[in-house]
């Protein structure tokens, strides 16, 4: 496969190419998969975060990962995390709860400007998941107000080596765009559909490769071995054929907008026009 005969891939990466994972291997599982939350660095206000989640190659069922990925950062969290997918011209949002949150569902107030909507929902979510289609990609090293970019992937060969190589173009462009003098948002890998010993080994190959060769000390990795039920809002969406960063920008003043102590407010709050 050509993907695997270009000389930028990493020894420990291209080395395995192929070789299934021995099961019997024991990972350093804890040292390798973190706990989705808190890692993620705040580069605005500690009580926030804006984290870009780039499609990476997917196991089945590609479609379902990305809210996945939102339903596991609210779990961690312990707090409702708004998920957005921004895809063919259209913006269209959930609120996600923890799973350990068994209070009854609210519900989204009425159609209102997109405005509006971005504050009710950065009133009941203080940790946004912006899932961004391929197209999009190039523009994420633009945003500015990005606090963190999460690559979902699988754990297989190919996926590996793709992971990787997307993980390289987000880092230099950020670089470039930013500079060294900026905090840089944090990177992160969400490996998903793979039982855990799978997982552990492309996280060893992903974290290893990171730090040696892109210079990536910390890499957040994460692991959804397999779909569960998900606790979520339909919001709602709207049309929004601008770049993604212009919405990275408004949902940062959202936030920026809306005091935290509202988390507290009634969940069937109206938002104002």
């Amino acid at each position: 496969v050509d993907a695997f005969e270009s000389d930028d891939l990493p020894a420990v990466l291209a080395d395995q190419v192929d070789q299934d994972v021995d099961s019997d291997v024991q990972w350093d599982d804890e040292a390798l998969l973190g706990a989705m939350g808190p890692a993620l660095s705040a580069r605005h206000a500690e009580d926030t975060c804006i984290e870009a989640l780039v499609l990476g190659h997917l196991p089945v069922s590609t479609s379902g990962w990305p809210v996945q990925h939102a339903a596991a950062r609210a779990s961690s969290l312990g707090q409702s995390v708004a998920f957005v997918s921004l895809k063919n011209g259209r913006a269209t949002a959930q609120l996600i709860l923890p799973h350990q949150d068994r209070s009854k569902l609210v519900h989204a107030p009425d159609s209102r400007p997109m405005a509006a909507m971005l504050r009710w929902r950065a009133s009941r979510a203080r940790h946004w998941v912006l899932c961004v289609e391929h197209a999009e990609e190039a523009w994420l090293s633009e945003a500015s107000d990005l606090d963190a970019v999460t690559v979902l992937t699988g754990a297989g060969d190919p996926a590996v080596v793709d992971c990787y190589r997307t993980l390289k173009a987000i880092e230099h462009d950020l670089e470039v765009t930013l500079g060294d003098d900026d905090a840089l948002p944090s990177l992160g890998v969400s490996i998903v559909g793979a039982p855990r010993h799978r997982t552990a080994g492309a996280a060893a190959r992903l974290t290893t490769a990171c730090r040696d060769f892109l210079e990536v000390e910390t890499l957040d990795v994460s692991s959804i071995p397999h779909m569960q039920r998900v606790r979520a809002v339909d919001v709602g969406g709207y049309d929004f054929h601008d770049p993604a960063p212009l919405l990275i920008a408004l949902v940062r003043d959202a936030l920026a907008s809306t005091p935290a102590d509202v988390l507290n407010d009634s969940p069937n709050a109206q938002p104002t026009d």
